[in-house]
This record gives C-alpha cells, structure tokens and sequence, in this order.
C-alpha cells in the first residue's frame, strides 16, 4: 500500500516537470583584462571600467588589471576612462560561464589649453601653482590642475567636458602673488591654446583710487550696490614667445564702490607698473584710463568723468524704407543742444573728446535741435543733395552738447538704415 502510493506520487513529479519545462541553472561568466598606455604599454592605475549594458563598474588595481564579475551570457561593450586619457571600448562576447578577456589601450588626450606660470619681475617657472579654468556661459563647471617642476601646465581634452570650450576664463590666485585671470579661445584648427602667465609678487597691497562723475560734475551713485558701476583692471604682460598680452587682476573682492558718494577703490595690486582701468555704468559710456604708481608709491588715483548714452525712444526698422525713418533719443540731463550725422560708413566717437569720425564719408548732419525735440529729420532725403541714393545702406549717431560746445553725451553706437 505504502509502496504503491510512493510510485505515484514520483510519478506525478515526473508529469509535472515534463509538462513545465526542465529545471535551469545560470552560471554566469566573467570580463578580466588589463588597462594600459597605449604609447608606452605602462598599466593604468585608478581606470574606470564598466559595460554597456551595464552591469558595475571596477577600478583598475596597482598593475591596471580589472575583473568583471556575475556577467550574464551576451555581447558587451567594455569601455575604460582615465584622467588624461581618451576613453576606449572593445566588445567581447560572454558565453554560458566563460570569462572572457578584454584587454584596453588608452591614448593620452591632447592638450586644450596649456603653458607655464612665470615670476613677471625675473622670469622664474613657478612650480606648484594652481590654473583653474572655469567654463560654460555661467562659468559653472571648473577645473584645476597644477604646474610642475618645469612651470608647465596642461589641460586636456578629456579633462574638460566636451561643448564647455570655448570660451572659457583661466585663473591663476596663487599666495603671494597678484591674482591674474586671462579668457581663452579654443580654435578648431589650432586645437591646443596656450598662454604664459607672469606672477608679480604682492607684497605691497597696492591701491587705484578715485571718483566717478558725470558731466555736469554730480557723483554717479546707486541705489543699490548691484546696480553700482562695475570696474575691470588689466595689466600687459609680455609672454614667452615675446607678444604682448593683457591680463585682468581684480577680483570681486578687490573693488568697493562708494555708492552714495561716487568713489571708488581697487585694493591688492602689486604696484610698480602701469594699469588699465575701465569703468561702466548704467545709462553712461564706458571709459578706460591708463594709471600709473609713482615711483616707490603704493596708491594712485584717477577720477573719471562719464558722458551719457543716447539711447534710442523709437526703434529703427530692419527692413529697407522708402525715406529716411524719424530719428528719436532721451533726453540728456545738461545738454544744450544736440546734433545728428548721417554718414556712408559706420561711425565712432573719440571717448576722450566725443569727436565723430567715420571709415566712410559725412553725408549729413542736422541743425542743433533744442534738448526738448530729442530728435531729427527734416532736411534728411534721398536722391538730393545729401548723396543719399535707392539702394544704398547708412549710419548715424546723435551727439550731445553742452553750452561750452563740449560733447557730454552720445549714442553708444552707429546705427544703420537702408533705403529701398
């Protein structure tokens, strides 16, 4: 009885497998391999390696050897990545438990921007120095590395995300040492740009001063400290290859601004040279000045005078116009008068004198117009005396004058026009 009932049960057993499928058991495999330089064949220590599909990522040990453990059979792609390299993929096929291997060869990027750090007063490679760039329209994503014995520096192209290039601020603040910040251009034909920096010592604390004011003599102030007028400092350098170049050396730190008062101060300057300093300010023309440290100084001074931005009330159209379209602008605080010129090339003004030059021809230019009109048409046509014809395309500007004749104000730019 007993006996009976044992043979059907193991016979049921035996239905049920049958009628379900065989019982599996996966045995999974593995990827070995070794990550090496593929000019000198030296293994590669700290790669990343990992698959596609993924499966874990392992880090090459002290002889670059790396193992991939608990792969299911398939087709992989296994790539390896390293600090200075160009990452690199092989595809390697995982049979039922076998361990395949997947040996990887990296080639060294090539460098994006590098050059060396020198002393600027006695031309010493500086080692150890830190370069940092910092990249992307917000100038969110930064990167760092450091010179060598040698001076020299490199940053290469796996190094920094590729789209972020160009352009992109370099930044040298090193103890010590006046701090120093250049902008940088990778060209596509010229993928490698460089730049020598020249440290100068800092021991000083040296000081740009002054105040900042309008024609009419009044401070420029803010109401608050964001809307203040910014300052750029730059000094030249004269690089490795003997070229000049210019370099910024403020900082957000080293400016204040006097807001109520209209003053200004940059602090931790090395001093003993010549600086460029620049101001700008809403509803004001920019201006820049060269300043100079007497010698043994520590502090110098300049005060600037700002002429106002005649800005446009009415926009000009894009589109070709059958007549010479209605010129407005504001109002300038202390103008006498104000005068417009028409010329058959693009027009600039002198930022020291405001005088109005033009790479073509002066065609035109309005009668003094009383400050309440602020603007200017009549006696500007085309086909008559002013040489303005169908077809052709021309500038203006409009230029503000005080009762001593002085320009205190001007549009930022030359605008253009076309007549159809």
């Amino acid at each position: 009885m007993y006996k009976k009932s044992f043979y059907v049960i193991t016979f049921l057993v035996f239905l049920s497998i049958a009628s379900y499928g065989c019982i599996s058991i996966t045995i999974l495999g593995s990827i070995t391999g070794t990550v090496s330089d593929a000019q000198s064949g030296s293994p590669i220590v700290g790669a990343a390696v990992f698959t596609t599909p993924s499966t874990e990522v392992e880090i090459t040990n002290s002889q670059g050897k790396f193992t991939l453990s608990s792969i299911e059979e398939g087709v992989y792609t296994v790539t390896a990545t390293a600090s200075g390299y160009d990452s690199a993929s092989v595809a390697v096929t995982v049979d039922h438990g076998e361990s395949v291997k997947a040996d990887i060869k990296l080639t060294q990027s090539q460098p994006i921007f590098s050059g060396t750090v020198r002393r600027g007063d006695d031309g010493t490679l500086l080692s150890g120095i830190k370069i940092t760039v910092k990249t992307g329209n917000s100038q969110t994503q930064e990167y760092s590395t450091t010179t060598g014995s040698d001076g020299k520096f490199s940053f290469r192209k796996a190094d920094i995300v590729e789209g972020e290039w160009n352009p992109y601020w370099a930044f040298v603040d090193a103890e010590g040492y006046e701090y120093q910040r250049t902008l940088v251009y990778l060209k596509e034909a010229t993928p490698n740009a460089t730049f020598d920096f020249r440290l100068y010592p800092n021991t000083v604390n040296a000081s740009i001063s002054g105040a900042v004011k309008d024609f009419l003599g009044n401070p420029i102030t803010s109401p608050v400290s964001s809307l203040a007028p910014q300052f750029f400092v730059t000094r030249d350098i004269s690089t490795e290859a003997g070229k000049q170049a210019v370099v910024r050396v403020d900082r957000a730190d080293q400016v204040t601004y006097n807001i109520s008062g209209g003053t200004y101060n940059v602090a931790k300057l090395a001093g003993g040279t010549e600086y460029t300093v620049g101001v700008i300010a809403a509803g004001y023309l920019g201006r820049e000045a060269k300043v100079a440290f007497s010698s043994g100084s520590i502090s110098a001074t300049h005060d600037f005078t700002l002429r106002s931005s005649l800005n446009l009330t009415k926009p000009i159209p894009n589109e070709r116009v059958t007549a010479p379209p209605a010129f407005e602008w504001q109002v300038v605080a202390g103008a006498d008068r104000y005068r417009l010129r028409v010329a058959s090339g693009p027009i600039e003004a002198d930022q020291d004198t405001g005088a109005a030059s033009t790479s073509g021809t002066f065609l035109w230019e309005s009668p003094n117009t009383s400050p309440a009109a602020a603007s200017a048409t009549a006696g500007l046509t085309y086909g008559g005396t002013t040489q303005l014809v169908s077809g052709g395309t021309y500038y203006w500007q409009v230029f503000a004058y005080n009762a001593s004749d002085q320009v205190i104000g001007y549009s930022p730019s030359s605008w253009k026009f076309r007549i159809k």
